[in-house]
């Protein structure tokens, strides 16, 4: 009988260590996350006020453009003292609306609101596409500071970035061979 009952509290021993280590577990799993729910949701604010753009004078195709483009984070990846941020961006794809068209069907009326009007029409008629693109955060004196990937910044603005690059080329190599004649 004294056998029996040794055997009866070593499972009962066994099953209470068990439990305290499951629970254990399950807690730092809590914290785990609720760590970095904290850290995503700062991560995020500071992306989101490193990227705000505060200008009340700010042409109206680019409240248009801010409107329609939106980014989500999809993961945060600590690797040593930097934070690579993976978002999904989805925007308008101005670029490619503005590649279709011959830089001399531009509006050369210097009038913003000619220019706005154009640039509007465009936005609206612009496909939305989605791209991946990475953010760079790095925690200094408590703080996060934000860097954007070039990837980023076109993809928010509309892929007008580089598409303007590709617009600078080719006006430059206009300009070449005109100084060449």
């Amino acid at each position: 009988m004294a056998m029996n009952n040794k055997l009866h509290m070593n499972k009962k021993t066994i099953f209470t260590v068990a439990l305290v280590i499951i629970l254990i577990l399950i807690a730092v799993l809590i914290a785990f996350y609720v760590v970095s729910a904290i850290q995503k949701s700062e991560i995020k604010k500071a992306i989101n006020a490193a990227w705000s753009f505060n200008d009340k004078d700010k042409a109206k195709y680019l409240t248009e453009l801010d409107a329609l483009s939106t980014y989500e984070v999809i993961s945060i990846e600590k690797k040593g003292e930097e934070y690579i941020v993976k978002t999904a961006v989805t925007a308008p794809d101005l670029g490619e609306r503005l590649s279709a068209i011959d830089y001399l069907d531009f509006p050369r009326d210097k009038e913003e609101d000619a220019i706005n009007a154009f640039l509007s029409k465009q936005i609206k008629e612009a496909k939305i596409k989605k791209t991946n693109a990475e953010i760079y955060a790095y925690k200094i004196n408590g703080k996060y500071e934000i860097t954007f990937s070039d990837t980023f910044v076109d993809a928010m603005s509309g892929n007008v970035y580089k598409y303007s690059l590709k617009a600078f080329e080719d006006i430059a190599k206009m300009k070449s061979k005109e100084d060449d004649k």
